[in-house]
């Protein structure tokens, strides 16, 4: 930034100007590349805004944002900071050839009228192809803007001149392809509906062609034709001057011939792209060519003032040399006159003393070089020694501090000076009087003593212990005389941290996995008992004699159910429903149920923060979560006291002490439960998540709470912490990472058990045998017709019968030979507007997991109840019939 008043040089514009040259290829790739991703990625995830500019406009296809996207890749190849290896330059040509490769097989599929496959080889244009025959195949002129800049991008040696005016050449091209195309859509020249014309540019194509070239023939601004236009030359002067008038000039006259058209009923809108287009190359050669004529009539003229300043320097020098030479003749004349008198008058004493000075003079300074060598190299040795994060000290044969960094002299909060010459046992008694203890052994034996494992505590901090790794060694003068002891001390905190994290992780995937087989099978069972105690119900009339009993046995095994859940929460293995969920309203909620659960000696407090943010997660596994904190809290307040709920939008850093390893940076909303019970000490502390782990009298609890709610954050995307001392309270708080997504609407639930309408198809895929049975009899009374298969691919032959119509596909996630979500796909392409539904105990794979509620599917979770099996199938059905009415509306 210049001072005001200050005059900008011409050295300074040149200098800014070649900045913002060298700097557009590689803005240009990156905006391209940027843009090929987002149509890629509409194309992955099938939305049309990503894919087209402007709702009706063309779209861009996948096969050319991954061409353009390889095209930009190559021109940062090419453009980075520092020298081009030719290791980069065979990348770029292998990406250029890629890009060439691309068009030149698109043309061959126009050229011949055959389809090589490579139009729907990335992405299926599934809308497209209701409206063309090639869909997904990108239009000729891409096609060929492809190959021109392909060949454009291609780092190849140029062994003529001709060569280099081809590949600019073609870089001109593919803008002016580009240009045209834009144009076309300004003007009105290029229809905006349809698929299918050859012709047919998608405005943001054109975009990124335009942006290409101007990035081509920029990467090559220090010679070619961008060399004369950059120039500080007359001619480059003139043609940055004139090179805006050259693209302004065809616009304005286009747009002029539109306004024409408009009034004079004549249409030239198609003429008016390429007129502008035309006009601009042939001004900006004719610019070219005037600027090179002017280059080459200022290089002559500036050659002629270089000679001519040449020729007067020259002038100069001669007058200069004569001047000296005078002088030096005086000079020497009077230098040899007092030569001759000191010759007569010196004698041989003066020349020894001369000779003696001029020794010791050379000795001195000898041992001050030595000197200064000495000092720089411990200046040096002090630097890396204050620098590095080993704690390292030197004592005498005393055991007094001779020296010691900073990173060993924080153990005890001092600074190394005030350690010098002090005791060992006085200044570090963290280590205790093991580290004299140790110390006295090396200087007596004389052999190191290595990797001793040390616990202490922080300065300040006497709660918080720190981990070390200590080694001690001998120290010997040059001549091997014992002179003290070394001491090096590394901090292992983090990894003895990280070391019981992963231990701690390891045990319950143990424990889950376990957990996991059993509740799948228990889900089963429980699901044949709550379907018949349920049907049971439905048939017996109010008061009679057994239906106190069968409700009885449906209570219980509805408590068996919640003993699974709380298996499959802590093992991380239920199947959530996440939604966008506010933790103020969900705590609002449920306030007066915590109070229910509180006796009168305990006061609940809520403290929640207004401006808080929004998280996506299970609602009820959530309040399952608050519910079990609090009920943790009041058992630990046995006496009563205070329990404070409260929420906080929280930022975790790179530096935050609470966040775990391997959690992401942001923005967390928190959910704190703070109680004033009787805390806990260091042991309970680490196993306080541990599943069945209660401190609780025998038969007071099951030790799932706390593993639950522990279970179902780390499923959510989150963590939960514990602080808490013996007789201080605990606090237990969760974090989720905070969304910017708009809350989820809730779906009404059925008041009464859903009927089939018109006598509904359900195919159900179900390898449990009693589990089909009910499943069968429960929809075949609420009159839909069933068709039942006990494996994936037995359903996948009832659904490839062409007389076979199905409105409903419900199939168990898990199940051999074609498991629930592969059946799905396949069923799809069999049947695409028929809905889909999953049962399962758990899946066996997040991932899976994560597909299914991506794709909107109605998931149903064992064990269920005829009423819950009813209605989530109606939800599907539903659904599915909403989507079928939008879509032919």
């Amino acid at each position: 930034m210049t001072s005001p008043g200050r005059t900008v040089t011409a050295a300074e514009r040149h200098l800014a100007r070649d900045a913002i040259v060298r700097n557009l290829p590689r803005a240009a790739g990156v905006s391209v590349l940027t843009l090929s991703a987002v149509v890629l990625l509409g194309w992955a995830l099938d939305v049309r805004a990503m894919q087209s500019l402007y709702p009706g406009f063309v779209t861009m296809k996948a096969n050319t944002a991954a061409g353009l996207g390889v095209a930009a890749i190559a021109l940062l190849v090419l453009n980075r900071e520092d020298a081009v290896a030719v290791r980069d330059q065979w990348i770029a040509r292998v990406l250029c050839a890629l890009v060439v490769l691309i068009g030149v097989l698109t043309l061959t599929e126009y050229a011949f009228g055959v389809d090589l496959g490579i139009d729907q080889l990335l992405f299926r244009a599934t809308t497209d192809a209701a409206l063309t025959r090639t869909p997904g195949r990108m239009a000729v002129v891409t096609a060929l803007a492809l190959v021109l800049l392909g060949l454009a991008l291609a780092p190849v040696r140029r062994t003529a001149r001709w060569s280099e005016y081809v590949q600019r050449s073609g870089a001109i091209a593919v803008a002016a392809l580009g240009l045209t195309s834009l144009l076309g859509y300004v003007y009105g020249a290029i229809p905006t509906t349809g698929l299918g014309q050859g012709m047919q540019i998608a405005p943001h194509t054109a975009f990124a062609f335009v942006v290409l070239s101007a990035g081509c023939l920029t990467s090559s601004a220090q010679a070619d034709w961008m060399a004369t236009v950059l120039s500080d030359r007359a001619g480059g002067v003139l043609a940055r001057r004139l090179l805006p008038v050259a693209f302004l000039v065809p616009l304005v006259l286009g747009a002029l011939r539109q306004i024409g058209a408009r009034f004079g009923n004549v249409n030239i809108a198609d003429g008016s792209a390429s007129l502008a287009v035309t006009m601009m190359i042939a001004f900006d050669v004719l610019i070219w060519r005037a600027a090179v004529a002017l280059n080459h009539a200022d290089d002559a003229s500036r050659a002629a003032d270089q000679a001519r300043f040449a020729l007067s320097l020259q002038e100069a020098a001669a007058r200069e040399r004569l001047e000296r030479e005078q002088q030096r003749r005086k000079m020497a004349e009077t230098a040899r006159s007092t030569a001759e008198l000191a010759v007569r008058e010196k004698d041989i004493a003066y020349s020894i003393i001369d000779q003696a000075l001029s020794a010791a003079e050379e000795q001195r300074e000898t041992a001050e070089r030595a000197v200064q060598s000495r000092e720089e190299t411990l200046v040096v040795l002090d630097r890396v020694m204050e620098s590095t994060p080993i704690g390292i000290a030197v004592v005498d044969l005393d055991l007094r501090f001779v020296h010691i960094n900073s990173a060993l002299a924080a153990v005890d909060g001092r600074l190394p000076a005030a350690h010098l010459g002090r005791a060992v046992r006085d200044m570090l008694p963290a280590f205790g009087a093991g580290m004299e203890t140790s110390l006295r052994r090396v200087l007596e034996a004389g052999a190191p003593i290595q990797d001793c494992e040390w616990t202490t505590e922080t300065a300040g901090n006497p709660t918080r212990r720190r981990s070390w790794l200590l080694s001690f060694y001998p120290l010997r003068s040059s001549d091997g005389v014992l002179t003290g002891a070394g001491v090096t001390a590394v901090d292992t905190t983090e990894q003895q941290h990280l070391a019981m994290q992963l231990r701690q992780s390891q045990k319950m995937e143990a424990v889950g996995q376990l957990a996991g087989g059993v509740a799948h099978d228990f889900n089963n069972i429980l699901t044949i008992i709550t379907s018949y105690t349920g049907l049971l119900l439905q048939d017996l009339p109010p008061g009679a004699a057994m239906r106190d009993d069968i409700q009885q046995i449906s209570d219980a095994a509805e408590r068996a159910s919640g003993l699974t859940r709380q298996m499959l929460a802590f093992s991380r293995q239920q199947v959530l429903e996440p939604r966008v969920v506010d933790l103020n309203a969900l705590t609002k909620e449920m306030e007066k149920m915590l109070r229910r659960l509180l006796p009168a000696s305990i006061r609940l407090e809520t403290r929640l923060q207004p401006v808080l943010g929004l998280v996506v997660a299970d609602p009820g596994q959530l309040e399952q979560v608050l519910m079990n904190l609090v009920v943790n809290a009041r058992d630990a307040m046995r006496d009563g006291g205070r329990l404070i709920v409260e929420t906080a939008l929280v930022t975790l850093g790179e530096a935050s002490d609470e966040r775990p390893a391997g959690v992401q940076v942001g923005e967390y909303v928190t959910l704190s439960v703070r109680d004033t019970g009787c805390g806990m000490d260091d042991e309970v502390r680490a196993r306080v998540f541990d599943p069945f782990f209660t401190t609780k009298e025998k038969g007071h609890g099951t030790g799932l709470g706390l593993s639950t709610a522990y279970g179902i954050v780390q499923q959510s995307g989150g963590f939960i912490s514990v602080d808490s001392e013996p007789g201080e309270g605990s606090v237990f708080t969760v974090y989720l990472a905070r969304s910017d997504l708009a809350p989820t609407p809730q779906v009404p639930a059925y008041a009464h058990p859903p009927l089939a309408r018109s006598a509904e198809r359900i195919l159900l895929a179900e390898d449990e045998p009693a589990v089909r049975a009910v499943a069968t009899t429960i929809l075949g009374r609420a009159g839909y017709v069933v068709l039942a298969a006990a494996n994936g691919e037995e359903a996948l032959e009832i659904a490839g019968d062409p007389a076979a119509h199905i409105d409903l596909l419900l199939t168990d996630l898990v199940m051999p030979k074609l498991n629930g979500r592969d059946l799905a796909e396949r069923f799809r392409t069999l049947h695409p507007t028929a809905a889909i539904a999953y049962t399962s105990g758990y899946t066996e794979e997040a991932s899976q997991r994560r597909n299914v509620f991506e794709a909107g599917a109605v998931f149903i979770q064992k064990p269920f109840t005829p009423a819950r099996l009813l209605e989530k199938v109606r939800e599907a059905l539903d659904a599915s019939e909403d989507l079928i009415a939008a879509k032919r509306g």
